[in-house]
């Protein structure tokens, strides 16, 4: 089995990936790709839109590509026609493959990483050598995603397109024969494909997060009026159920009690979600900068996760321990035991939401606090989840 070479390149294949950054599987890709290539001569990554070169941990060059991606309603469509996944039908075109593979037969690749299960159909287009690693970023249990979508789609399409993936996730696994290693961010991600993959070809590295130089300032008692914080990517279906889940269960209670502002920020908003800021006097904050973002979270006195369904709420979860804010997250965001303390809070019953938010209110936000969630946050940054990849795969 080969092991990862610090003396040759990598090259990272991410149909999905989009500049800027914006939504949770693109960062993570870019960060990943970013930190490996501190441990190797340089990391090539081809996304949707460019092909960008790091060393050293620095972006070195960047050559704008014609966006290939398909539209969601082609690619639903396609889905369904060809009994095919949905990823595959929007990311993996005919122009992104003939792009993957001239950059794989520039060079000498010693490690190969594709982002997404449907991104392996490319192996064999590729002809990867033997002494090449070829590892696959799963992002979360595919699975589950598909299920999720099912259940909850009212579009009888989506949820044709939600059978049709699964299906073919399912052959895919049964008939798959290569020497590819998968990479899953949870352990409850790695128990969705039990039954597919085991030990040998299998492992968990938990996601990364970008780590400020320094917590938010404490809050003081009774300084300002309460208010939360609820950060993503605004054209995802999951986080505008996870948004409607909030303003029909937990809000109601909230705004009855201490009417606390809610302020919903990210990037490329969909009509809905505006809908729902606008019918519930929430703040809206779309495609705002970092340096806006670090001020949100200093006004915020908790971010929000209200998943009825969770398959990508953990970067958001680090995004707000990392700037030292406490979370509100329901029972479906399944968060390791040691980010749960107090004032943070993972509970389904809206009085606890009520009581954790009045507490912070009356008590404040410590400068010890800040620190403790800040700590526990900067265990997980990029750089560490890219020692665990080299670790796990020059052993």
């Amino acid at each position: 089995m080969s092991t990862i070479s610090s003396d040759r390149p990598a090259l990272v294949l991410a149909p999905h990936l989009l500049y800027p950054t914006r939504n949770g599987a693109d960062i993570y890709v870019d960060r990943m790709a970013r930190e490996i290539s501190r441990k190797v001569s340089y990391v090539v990554v081809v996304g949707a839109s460019h092909t960008l070169r790091y060393e050293s941990g620095k972006e070195v060059s960047r050559t704008i590509m014609a966006i290939s991606k398909r539209s969601k309603w082609v690619a639903a469509a396609r889905t369904v026609l060809f009994k095919s996944h949905y990823f595959k039908e929007k990311f993996i075109t005919p122009t992104y493959s003939t792009a993957a593979v001239a950059q794989y037969k520039s060079d000498d690749y010693g490690m190969v990483l594709f982002s997404y299960i449907v991104s392996a159909v490319l192996i064999k287009k590729l002809s990867i050598s033997p002494t090449s690693k070829a590892i696959v970023l799963t992002h979360n249990d595919e699975f589950k995603w598909f299920k999720d979508v099912k259940l909850k789609s009212k579009n009888p399409l989506g949820k044709m397109v939600a059978r049709a993936s699964t299906a073919w996730l399912t052959s895919y696994f049964s008939k798959r024969n290569d020497d590819v290693k998968f990479v899953h961010v949870s352990d409850s991600d790695l128990a969705g494909y039990a039954q597919w993959l085991n030990d040998s070809n299998s492992v968990v590295i938990p996601l990364g997060t970008d780590i400020p130089d320094s917590p938010v300032p404490p809050r003081a008692p009774n300084s300002r009026p309460c208010s939360v914080l609820f950060v993503g990517s605004l054209g995802i279906g999951m986080n505008g159920d996870a948004l409607e889940h909030f303003a029909n269960k937990y809000y109601p209670i909230l705004k009855a009690e201490i009417d606390p502002i809610v302020r919903i920020a990210g990037s490329n908003p969909s009509s809905r979600i505006q809908t729902l800021c606008q019918q519930h006097g929430w703040e809206f904050h779309p495609n705002i900068s970092d340096e806006a973002l670090r001020v949100l979270f200093e006004k915020s006195d908790a971010a929000i996760l209200p998943f009825e369904y969770s398959t990508g709420s953990k970067l958001k979860l680090l995004a707000s321990i990392s700037h030292g804010v406490p979370f509100l997250a329901t029972n479906e965001v399944d968060p390791p035991v040691n980010f749960v303390f107090p004032p943070s809070l993972v509970s389904n019953e809206p009085q606890q939401w009520l009581s954790a938010l009045t507490e912070i209110n009356r008590n404040g936000i410590s400068e010890d606090q800040r620190d403790q969630l800040y700590l526990t946050a900067k265990g997980h940054s990029w750089g560490h989840s890219a020692d665990q990849l080299f670790q796990i795969f020059q052993d």
